[in-house]
């Protein structure tokens, strides 16, 4: 649930394209709701003294607005870097085929009771899946056709860990981080296609 209404608050807004340039997403993606989440384990032990929750899931997003984050940012960079004037009146076509889409969100905690008092100790994180960007591209029609090419951004984002948040503020902090992510995912995609086109 919260994933989802996390997932909805990513920018809407139409996408500016570049002349000359056209980028699509040709991966797998997943219909149904904006975020599919499948729990992977789950454990729950209520004792007398001793309570333990152990929860990990993964969260499976449809490309829409991530890739809209994506392009936003890629068409921005390649009009700021005026990519155009390398073409050679041609059009460059752009297939993203891998992108990060899937997330996981692990939480423990246990609580030891003591007659009256109680000790908790308990974590949750969320984990960007590591899947490189993989873009494959080629240059058709112009005066002086281009050979196509591949840029790779390899994924290694840090685990966001925050003890205190409720399950709901670490989602949605995690998907505005996401995001952003992903809009810095289209810059250097742009930058790596721009050097490569002589």
């Amino acid at each position: 649930m919260y994933a989802n209404e996390a997932y909805g608050k990513g920018d809407k807004t139409p996408v500016a394209k570049a002349p000359g340039i056209a980028v699509s997403y040709a991966g797998p993606d997943q219909k149904g709701a904006n975020v599919k989440v499948t729990k992977l384990r789950g454990s729950f032990v209520p004792a007398v003294f001793y309570w333990r929750v152990r929860d990990k899931q993964e969260c499976s997003m449809k490309s829409d607005l991530p890739m809209q984050a994506f392009e936003r940012q890629f068409y921005a960079t390649a009009d700021s870097l005026k990519m155009s004037t390398k073409l050679n009146g041609g059009l460059l076509n752009v297939r993203v085929n891998s992108f990060p889409l899937k997330f996981t969100y692990y939480r423990w905690a246990d609580l030891y009771y003591f007659l009256f008092i109680y000790l908790q100790k308990s974590d949750q994180t969320v984990q960007l899946v590591h899947t490189d960007v993989q873009v494959s591209y080629k240059v058709t029609g112009g005066y002086n056709p281009l050979s196509g090419g591949e840029a790779r951004v390899p994924v290694d984002v840090a685990e966001y860990r925050n003890v205190h948040a409720g399950r709901k503020k670490v989602t949605q902090f995690f998907m505005r981080k996401y995001y952003s992510f992903s809009a810095d995912l289209g810059r250097q995609c742009a930058l790596q296609i721009y050097d490569q086109l002589k």
